[in-house]
């Protein structure tokens, strides 16, 4: 069975095998990362936890919506993005406007044997999402676009 600090000593395993550049915390078993998508940076941030055993990993946006009328198209847009998802969901703080994409993965009762294959995935998917709606929510979130302009560009 997985501990939480063989989990995160396979994720940074994984991460130094496909090259990855990170920053790494041993004492709190969380990394920093980030990649550059084809329109924005994507930052994550990844913690391993063990009560339940379980990966978190979440990146903010670099942008926060501040206006009322905005952050009401915000959140509808957030939940549409939501609604076409299978792992993980944007969310969006009302309190400070800030939107970002969280996952939270559980490994209770696992053995992680192939950790190309477990932790290889969940990067995939997640910068995949990050990077096919964070330029757009942005947009929309910095009143580039409207509602009606990002329904379309997602539908593209």
């Amino acid at each position: 069975m997985e501990t939480k600090q063989s989990l995160y000593s396979k994720f940074c395993g994984y991460l130094d095998s496909i090259g990855f550049k990170y920053d790494r915390d041993d004492e709190k078993c969380a990394v920093e990362t980030g990649v550059q998508g084809d329109d924005l940076p994507m930052r994550f941030h990844i913690t391993f936890d063990d009560k339940p055993l379980r990966m978190w990993m979440w990146s903010m946006l670099p942008a926060a919506v501040r206006d009322g009328k905005r952050m009401a198209a915000c959140a509808i847009a957030v939940h549409k993005v939501n609604s076409e998802m299978f792992l993980g969901n944007f969310d969006m703080d009302p309190e400070n406007g800030t939107i970002g994409y969280e996952l939270t993965t559980l490994f209770e009762g696992c053995n992680v044997e192939d950790p190309q294959a477990a932790f290889g995935t969940i990067v995939a998917v997640v910068t995949s999402y990050i990077d096919k709606y964070n330029e757009k929510i942005a947009a929309l979130a910095m009143g580039m676009i409207d509602l009606d302009e990002f329904m379309k560009k997602i539908a593209d």
